[in-house]
């Protein structure tokens, strides 16, 4: 009930005709890595999916090894950008949506992107221009290695009560529960956050939650654009999808696969976020409208700002696994074998992924030992 209230809540704080309007974002999609794969398919979990569709979103895919033109194609369908939780090096294309975005905000087009864990690492990345060496290894000064943040959930510390955790009960949510999944080894100091030029916090970005690793190492947690109306990014170094999409067992068992809230105050903000990214560029879409640059339609029913050469199909269309690891990803064809502009197999049946029966269960417990009854598996 009290999500349900809060639902509600958030939808009268919306202008007259706001949740009429539907924006699209567009999903960077990951390696799909393991020995089933043998054409170097990518993926997109389905909880990211889920989660925009909360806002009141759709989405359509990014692959991962897009070409240039592919991506500036994509870019022209899209009202948002969201740079997705996974295990890889920043991709040519995660460079390219960078680019057209920064153009677009020197001319006021103010289309968001938001980034969930390794989309926050590529979003410092990007911002930076340092990246990893390798598929394998990640040799990048600004972010360090070694973090014992996996598979734990965590109250957030340092919070500022303003921007993603303006909400009375957001804040106390995050502040006083352990909802946020961390699954990182991963991560970017605050001192050297706040070092940095390219991120300078007085400048373009602000630290607005921090945390400590098991270890006791602080890491930002989430970073915030000191000035939306200029540059409209955000990155959580957390999964706030997960808690209300992903509910993973291991099979034949009743025991978590991963350590996710799944409590009112964790649904509570996974919703919350997701209605607010996607405000974002509701609010950019309704301004682009008023000033007239929104003018082509390229789909019949998507407003674009230029005309694209190929229309790109929302993800429902691409073929379906499950699993528990993730409950249900979403297949990507290489865009080298010339699929992936046109998904196939719309009616695909559901697979299960063999790959994913076969590790070890771990028990799920809160741990005394550690504060407020942090929530991890071993």
């Amino acid at each position: 009930m009290t999500n349900l209230l809060f639902a509600l809540w958030m939808t009268l704080l919306l202008p007259i005709g706001a949740t009429t309007i539907t924006p699209t974002i567009g999903i960077l999609s990951q390696p799909l890595h393991g020995s089933k794969n043998n054409n170097n398919e990518t993926y997109i979990a389905a909880s990211y999916v889920k989660w925009l569709e909360v806002g009141g979103a759709r989405s359509i895919v990014i692959p991962y090894d897009a070409s240039t033109e592919m991506v500036h194609d994509i870019m022209s369908q899209i009202d948002g950008v969201l740079f997705p939780g996974g295990g890889a090096p920043v991709p040519p294309a995660a460079k390219d949506v960078w680019r057209l975005l920064q153009h677009r905000y020197q001319v006021g087009d103010l289309i968001p992107l938001w980034g969930t864990c390794l989309g926050m690492e590529f979003i410092v990345q990007l911002a930076t221009n340092q990246f990893d060496d390798d598929d394998n290894h990640h040799h990048v000064s600004i972010l360090e290695e070694g973090y014992d943040s996996t598979n734990i959930s965590l109250p957030l510390l340092q919070v500022d009560k303003e921007g993603l955790y303006r909400s009375d009960y957001i804040y106390d949510a995050v502040v006083h529960h352990n909802i946020t999944l961390n699954n990182h080894h991963i991560a970017i100091r605050p001192n050297v956050f706040r070092d940095t030029p390219q991120l300078l916090v007085s400048q373009y970005w602000k630290i607005t939650s921090t945390n400590l690793d098991l270890q006791g190492k602080p890491f930002v947690s989430t970073m915030e654009p000191i000035d939306p109306s200029v540059l409209p990014v955000y990155g959580v170094q957390f999964h706030p999808e997960k808690n209300a999409f992903e509910y993973g067992l291991y099979p034949n068992t009743n025991i978590p696969y991963e350590a996710i809230d799944h409590s009112p105050p964790g649904i509570a903000m996974s919703t919350y976020m997701a209605s607010f990214f996607v405000q974002l560029a509701r609010e950019n879409m309704i301004s682009k409208e008023r000033t007239g640059v929104t003018t082509l339609q390229t789909d019949g029913s998507h407003p674009t700002t230029t005309a694209s050469s190929v229309i790109y199909p929302l993800i429902y269309t691409y073929p379906r696994r499950v699993g528990y690891k993730f409950e249900e990803i979403y297949i990507i064809p290489s865009v080298i074998s010339g699929k992936a502009a046109l998904a196939a197999g719309s009616s695909s049946p559901y697979q299960e992924d063999p790959e994913i029966t076969t590790s070890k269960p771990r028990k799920c417990s809160p741990n005394p030992s550690l504060r407020r009854g942090v929530l991890l598996c071993e």
